[in-house]
């Protein structure tokens, strides 16, 4: 990701010192990218702020009104954390303007992990039939031509970041109590390149049978959620990437380079 620079609109006479604490505190405005990484261990407190900056900068975008979000529309009431691994947040369509509950219309769906990033269309267990009906079709190969679809969109992206996965899952949760988190009975998540069967050469095993899953699960209503969307995984170079071979091998360089070191190094160093 490209630095931000920003841009101070404060007077001259006031001190550098001044305006860079101005600057510090501009860039705790904005969302500037989520840093998280293996030497950027997750944070709570600082996922939660990063997810509120992203969060308003989406609802900025035109791009995002354009599928139909109404960003004046509230999201969590309060974002909360479980065990302090993740965060997330939601936005809401214009259709949902006056429901009872978020839950009777997909929503757009944002979450900061400590493993990765998700962007996801979330179709909640109490959707209205309709609008399942609209997603589903009324068979199988309508909802299929969907997915299709939504998977080779998901492409550009995909070459711009290798991280990026694009994935689907299906959901069957139950809830102890009002308070408690969500306790999982069954998840089925799987990568969208592993459902389309053309002839390009991809790590992905093809794997048509997912989508036939999903379709029995959610029209015959035994799952309460469909997500699909994308996520960003956070890993670590292979073993090998970080390492540079040297031509001719160093045991035959080194008399040449110790001799003759280019650039000259400061004085002081030892080179014998």
């Amino acid at each position: 990701m490209k630095p931000i620079r920003w841009r101070l609109t404060c007077p001259r006479n006031i001190p550098l010192n001044t305006r860079i604490e101005l600057a510090i505190m501009q860039t705790l405005t904005r969302f500037a990218g989520i840093p998280f990484s293996h030497d950027h261990p997750f944070n709570y407190s600082e996922g939660k702020q990063k997810l509120r900056l992203l969060m308003d900068e989406l609802k900025r975008k035109k791009s995002i009104q354009k599928l139909g979000v109404d960003p004046n529309l509230p999201g969590r009431g309060a974002i909360k954390s479980f065990k302090g691994w993740y965060v997330w947040d939601f936005m809401r369509l214009k259709i949902s303007k006056g429901a009872g509950s978020f839950t009777k219309y997909p929503h757009l769906t944002i979450g900061i992990h400590a493993e990765e990033a998700v962007a996801l269309i979330t179709l909640p267990h109490a959707v209205k039939y309709s609008i399942r009906k609209k997603v589903f079709g009324p068979r199988q190969a309508m909802f299929n031509e969907l997915i299709f679809s939504i998977a080779r969109n998901m492409n550009k992206v995909v070459k711009l970041d290798p991280s990026v996965q694009p994935y689907a899952q299906v959901l069957q949760r139950h809830y102890p109590n009002q308070s408690s988190p969500a306790v999982e009975d069954a998840v089925l998540r799987y990568d969208l390149r592993t459902v389309i069967g053309d002839r390009k050469r991809k790590p992905q095993k093809y794997q048509p049978e997912w989508l036939e899953t999903t379709y029995a699960g959610m029209t015959n209503k035994k799952s309460d959620r469909y997500d699909c969307g994308k996520r960003i995984v956070k890993v670590l170079p292979w073993p090998t990437a970080l390492v540079t071979p040297t031509k001719p091998r160093w045991a035959r360089a080194i008399c040449s380079t110790i001799a003759k070191p280019n650039p000259v190094p400061p004085s002081g160093w030892r080179t014998t």
